[in-house]
């Protein structure tokens, strides 16, 4: 894999060093994890847009939920800190700026992730 590490790039991410350690260094296993990674982060990201969108944030759980043990494991605190001032900002009414700066957060973060996880694939 060609890494720029220019810092506007920030090819740091995801520690693919994790998932080999993970799943033993099977490379067949790592790329099904890969695979299924992009999908389940694809889904959270417009999950969580909608959710956010539609101030609903029972829907923005559910989302956070699914993905939560994933980026725990990957260590991607960066995507549990925005999922947490998320919440925050649906239980305190934050106005439609704040709400729509977190999705840009957000959908930054998730898709550098996913351009990571696609580049691998």
């Amino acid at each position: 894999m060609n890494v720029n590490f220019m810092s506007e790039n920030k090819k740091d991410i995801v520690d693919f060093d994790i998932i080999y350690n993970m799943l033993y260094n099977d490379m067949e296993s790592v790329k099904e994890f890969v695979v299924a990674s992009i999908d389940s982060f694809s889904e959270f990201k417009q999950h969580f847009e909608e959710s956010m969108k539609a101030r609903d944030l029972e829907k923005l759980r559910n989302a956070g939920h699914k993905i939560k043990p994933v980026a725990q494991m990957l260590q991607l605190d960066e995507i549990l800190n925005i999922y947490e001032e998320a919440k925050d900002k649906l239980v305190f009414n934050a106005n439609e700026p704040e709400i729509n700066s977190t999705i840009k957060k957000m959908n930054t973060f998730c898709s550098q992730l996913l351009n990571e996880f696609e580049e691998f694939a």
